[in-house]
């Protein structure tokens, strides 16, 4: 059990390293007029329809004024519209513009080919088997929340 652990913090470690090393190059290639905050932000929004920003204050676990903030910016690159509920005029939904998926379209596109690169020297077979074990772990994860 002892050997296990240490592995699992080894693991741990490397996963880490991986999240910022990704986070890193991932800011290096993102088009000059936007930032990686923002680039999560227009993805959290395009992957969950009809959200709202009280929505993605809970999701990331930030003040409402802070995502206030980060969308009027959003809005103002003319990345998002805000869309009233016609009747709750309270709510009012986040919704991509055109301009706002083409961008995400592009920040896409360089991140695949990111991962292509980093995955060069990679069989098939050893994507396959690491796809396996990080759907057990995100399915164990997924089954102890609470």
């Amino acid at each position: 059990m002892q050997e296990k652990r240490k592995k699992i913090i080894q693991l741990d470690f490397l996963l880490q390293q991986i999240a910022k090393e990704n986070n890193c190059r991932l800011q290096n290639i993102l088009p000059k007029n936007i930032t990686l905050t923002q680039y999560f932000l227009l993805s959290i929004i395009k992957n969950n329809p009809n959200c709202k920003a009280a929505d993605i204050a809970n999701l990331l676990n930030i003040s409402p004024a802070a995502i206030t903030y980060m969308i009027d910016k959003l809005y103002k690159n003319n990345w998002l519209e805000r869309i009233r509920n016609e009747e709750d005029r309270r709510v009012v939904w986040l919704k991509l513009t055109e301009s706002g998926e083409k961008i995400l379209l592009e920040v896409e596109k360089r991140k695949v080919d990111l991962a292509l690169e980093c995955f060069k020297n990679t069989s098939d077979e050893e994507i396959d088997f690491l796809l396996s074990i990080l759907a057990k772990v995100l399915d164990s994860q997924q089954k102890t929340e609470g």
